[in-house]
């Protein structure tokens, strides 16, 4: 996959469990508000340990 550009993301670093879960394009998606994120995100900030 080709980006044109680098993607502004602001709020989530790529240390984080959602960027080491899903790479670039879950940070992509995070940005772009899909169901994924609201999915996935949880106040602990943490894909792996919060709870469905």
């Amino acid at each position: 996959m080709t980006l044109v550009a680098e993607a502004p993301v602001t709020t989530i670093s790529h240390g984080t469990a959602w960027y080491r879960e899903f790479g670039h394009d879950g940070a992509l998606r995070y940005e772009s508000g899909i169901e994924l994120y609201r999915d996935y995100v949880r106040p602990c900030d943490s894909a792996v340990l919060c709870p469905p």
